[in-house]
């Protein structure tokens, strides 16, 4: 291989690749925005170059130039997912001019196999490589390529710790004056991105087969529908009318238990040891169902808010419909790239989801008092144990791995559907922060149970054990 010849088209045509991708990403895409927006292509370019010189401490000179700090961390994204897609690209270069290095790349991966640890969660570690001084936007690429790790998780991750690293320097620059904006688009950003990238991740995982594989036991799927879409619903609209909550709150804990499709079912799953197989298809369905459901029952079971169904519908269909369609439609034709995407994705969509938590509390923390003085976190430790309880009764008939999961999907609800509906659709405050407080309780109680019937498991597997043995 090292004694062949040097492809020069195909080195040329690297090369060109990565002078496109750098123009397009990183100078051409800002400045459409800039134009969409009304802001003069001189300060954009102006920011470019600060930003090429700068790194992720650019955000001042923007700021100064008079960019919002949302329009900052848009054109610095851009900046950074043009410049990592470059450096790849000529790096790739390199080694079709150079035997000797493609001999010390494979020398290399021979040495990253005993690993394997490292090679499969490296790229999450370029969140962390972006920030080192020295190294940052430009080198972080390049260990990426080394090292072998993957394309494309490789350049999210690279240009996401750039992002965050350039929110920081945003956050305690002198220069913003209003970081609760900041952190609201931070939080908008993070619904977006959680629920774009988690519905993309489910298409791309999901089998047609397995969508389907409810339907068969409808003695199962039938108790589960009637669960999720009746019980819960109601159980929800209860609780708010007998704790007297306030309107935000009501509407938060009422828009919860209409969100149907636990999307973090797997991850609840692996802690209980329950099977997630057939559930996961039902919480595609259900998805599919909520997102009609949520808007025709919401703004009938709440008073005093304004939205119309239309309103609640759109980003629903927009942020949730349309990537799992397209998610379903490349799965099944392109199965194995679709497959290579879903763990990205999904871990994309987690890291989002903790940034929008981490981003709204911080902007909304004078309204999380009121869930604790108006009994509201009563209300929702409540629906979450009742709710867990109607899962594990609607999957009587079913094995026990099945009914744990049946509970936990049911008690843990669409946490992507009720945050679209309640930062988008949505002005109050409370009804977000009760959204928050619903997801976050439920993760850690249901994760508690998971532990706990897991160790319950365990134990009667011991015990029947034993007394074969004996």
């Amino acid at each position: 291989m090292d004694g062949q010849p040097v492809n020069r088209r195909a080195v040329v045509q690297r090369i060109l690749l990565a002078i496109a991708f750098l123009i397009v990403l990183s100078i051409a895409v800002p400045l459409f925005l800039g134009t969409i927006l009304g802001v003069d292509a001189g300060v954009i370019l102006a920011f470019i170059g600060a930003t090429f010189a700068l790194q992720a401490a650019s955000p001042p000179l923007g700021l100064a130039l008079g960019l919002s700090p949302a329009f900052v961390l848009v054109i610095m994204a851009f900046f950074a997912l043009g410049i990592v897609v470059a450096i790849r690209e000529a790096c790739d270069a390199l080694a079709l001019v150079s035997p000797r290095v493609r001999a010390w790349i494979a020398r290399l991966e021979q040495k990253t196999e005993k690993h394997p640890f490292i090679k499969r969660y490296g790229p999450v570690s370029c969140v962390l490589i972006a920030w080192i001084p020295g190294i940052g936007l430009y080198g972080t690429p390049v260990i990426s390529w080394i090292l072998r790790w993957k394309r494309v998780p490789s350049l999210l991750f690279t240009t996401l710790g750039f992002v965050i690293a350039a929110g920081f320097v945003l956050l305690f620059a002198n220069q913003v004056q209003d970081i609760d904006h900041l952190l609201t688009f931070a939080g908008n950003a993070g619904v977006v991105v959680f629920a774009v990238a988690g519905m993309l991740s489910i298409g791309f995982s999901m089998p047609r087969s397995r969508i389907l594989l409810p339907t068969k036991n409808l003695r199962l799927f039938v108790p589960a529908l009637a669960a999720n879409f009746i019980a819960v619903p109601l159980l929800a609209w209860l609780l708010t009318v007998v704790a007297d909550l306030p309107t935000g709150m009501t509407a938060g804990l009422v828009l919860v238990g209409l969100a149907a499709g636990a999307t973090f079912l797997p991850r609840l799953a692996r802690i209980a040891h329950a099977d997630p197989d057939p559930a996961e298809g039902g919480a595609v369905i259900m998805t599919a169902a909520s997102i009609v459901y949520i808007p025709l029952l919401l703004p009938f079971l709440i008073s005093g808010e304004t939205s119309s169904a239309v309103d609640i519908l759109t980003p629903l269909v927009l942020l949730l419909a349309a990537p799992l369609g397209i998610g379903l439609f490349v799965r099944s034709r392109y199965e194995n790239l679709a497959a290579r995407m879903a763990g990205t994705l999904s871990k994309v969509s987690f890291i989002a989801m903790i940034v929008l938590f981490v981003a709204y509390f911080l902007s909304y923390y004078q309204n999380l008092p009121m869930v604790f003085v108006s009994g509201a976190i009563l209300a929702i430790a409540l629906f979450i144990l009742a709710a867990f309880v109607i899962g594990f009764l609607a999957g009587e008939g079913g094995v026990p791995r099945v009914r744990r999961a049946s509970a936990l999907g049911t008690a843990q609800r669409n946490l992507i559907a009720a945050f679209v509906v309640a930062s988008i659709s949505f002005s109050d405050p409370e009804l977000l922060v009760t959204v928050l407080v619903t997801g976050l309780a439920g993760l850690l109680i249901l994760a508690g149970l998971g532990k706990y019937m897991a160790a319950q498991g365990r134990s009667r597997v011991i015990v029947e054990d034993t007394g074969t043995g004996q």
